[in-house]
């Protein structure tokens, strides 16, 4: 089967994880690892008419795949045209939700203190007295929730950093547009950061560290796992 490959520009796919549509959790009696199951919406506490309604709105979209996931079961699934669950997509920027995943099980490894802590712990050259004392405030918490007050939007300076020799240098040396936490700045550049936080407290290299720690437990890593990676939406989710 053709495998679909979406331009650049395409959302991947919109994966909501309900947690909190009931009261009371189901007890399951599989955790997904290898596949997926599907289930009815209303076993699960969702109401069937709000999944046809979004499945109307994103169908006007450029949203090539969705999918519902409750209590570990696929309660709604969406594919666009000839698009099925054998569809693979380019990962692109939802690598950064595997980046963010991993600084979390530093912390549960100990590795890391929590979210709250200075990046300027992993990053010496932040220290120095020249510096922006803003820029020494910014915490994890900050690239996670991108943040961090850096001049760093991925417009414009998305291939300048990219293209630069060292681009944790790049990012950290970026002046500060405003205080940390007051502004939302989508930002490849704060996320590059993180990963390289990982690959400082663990000794290895992200993908190696995420092979072990992430993939491994629930799924097989996937061999060279790049931001073009190619999965599919259930894989991915």
């Amino acid at each position: 089967m053709k495998r679909a490959n979406p331009p650049a520009f395409a959302i991947l796919g919109l994966c909501i994880m309900a947690a909190l549509a009931s009261a009371q959790a189901v007890k399951r009696d599989y955790w997904p690892t290898r596949e997926w199951k599907t289930d009815r919406p209303e076993n699960h506490g969702l109401a069937p008419a709000p999944l046809l309604e979004l499945e109307r709105a994103i169908e006007k979209e450029l949203i090539y795949s969705a999918l519902l996931i409750k209590d570990g079961f696929i309660v709604f699934e969406y594919y666009k045209g000839n698009l099925d669950r054998n569809s693979k997509f380019v990962l692109f920027s939802c690598t950064k939700s595997v980046t963010s995943a991993l600084i979390g099980i530093a912390i549960d490894k100990g590795l890391i203190k929590g979210v709250d802590q200075k990046i300027s712990d992993f990053f010496p050259s932040l220290t120095k007295p020249d510096v922006d004392e803003r820029k020494k405030r910014i915490t994890l918490r900050h690239l996670l929730t991108m943040t961090s007050g850096l001049a760093l939007a991925d417009r414009p300076y998305y291939l300048a950093m990219t293209t630069s020799n060292d681009w944790v240098e790049y990012a950290l040396t970026r002046p500060m547009k405003d205080d940390p936490g007051n502004q939302f700045t989508y930002s490849t550049g704060v996320s590059h950061l993180l990963s390289a936080i990982v690959q400082k407290v663990s000794g290895t290299d992200t993908l190696r560290f995420a092979s072990k720690n992430l993939f491994a437990p629930i799924y097989s890593a996937p061999e060279g796992y790049t931001r073009k990676t190619t999965l599919t939406n259930r894989d991915f989710s």
